[in-house]
C-alpha cells in the first residue's frame, strides 16, 4: 500500500509542481492554494483505494498483497466519496479536539520553558528552538496518546463495518 501510494505521490506531485508555478504567476497565492487542493484531492482519491486492503488480507491471508491491492480497487469503485465523508465527516470533531487539546498543551509547555517573554518580543527563532526541543516533542506525544488510544479503535471499527458493508458480507449494515 505504501508502495502504490509512493507512486501515485511522484505521479502527482511533479504536474503539480508546475501547475502551481503557473496558476501562481495568474492569480498568485490563490493558484497556490487551488492547486495544492487540487492535487491533495486527487492524491486522496487515488490512495483511498487501497484501504481495505488491509482487510481484505484478513479474510483471506493466502490472497497476497497484489491481489488484495487489485480487491480493494475493485470494492473500492464508487464507494470512494463515501469512505471520504464517512472518515472525514465521522471524525471531525475528534480530530478538531485532538487539535485543541495539542495546542493549548503546547503553549502551556511553550510558558513553562519560559517562551512568554519570547513570544512579547516576538523572538520566533528561540520560539522555534523550543517549539523543536525534546520536552515538547515528548510532551506532546504523551498528550495526545489518551484520544489516541480511545478513537483508534473506534476508527478501525468504522472501516471494519465499511469493508463489510461493501464487501455485502453477513455482519454488513446500512450507513
Amino acid at each position: 500500500i505504501l508502495f502504490y501510494s509512493l507512486l501515485w505521490y511522484l505521479a502527482i506531485i511533479f504536474p503539480t509542481f508546475w501547475c502551481m508555478l503557473f496558476l501562481t504567476f495568474l492569480l498568485g497565492s490563490l493558484g497556490t492554494a487551488i492547486s495544492f487542493f487540487g492535487a491533495a484531492l486527487v492524491f486522496l482519491s487515488r490512495v483511498v483505494r487501497y484501504a481495505m486492503a488491509p482487510y481484505c488480507l484478513l479474510d483471506e491471508p493466502d490472497m497476497g498483497a497484489s491481489r488484495a491491492l487489485r480487491r480493494s480497487r475493485q470494492m473500492m469503485e464508487g464507494h470512494v466519496k463515501d469512505y471520504f465523508l464517512l472518515m472525514l465527516l465521522s471524525f471531525l470533531g475528534w480530530y478538531l479536539l485532538g487539535w485543541l487539546i495539542l495546542t493549548v498543551v503546547e503553549g502551556a509547555v511553550i510558558i513553562l520553558m519560559g517562551g512568554l517573554p519570547l513570544i512579547m518580543e516576538q523572538d520566533l527563532w528561540a520560539l522555534e528552538l523550543i517549539r523543536t526541543s525534546a520536552a515538547m516533542t515528548v510532551t506532546l506525544t504523551l498528550a495526545a496518546w489518551p484520544l489516541r488510544l480511545w478513537l483508534l479503535p473506534y476508527v478501525t471499527m468504522t472501516e471494519c463495518k465499511f469493508y463489510e458493508r461493501i464487501k455485502g458480507g453477513a455482519d454488513s449494515v446500512p450507513f
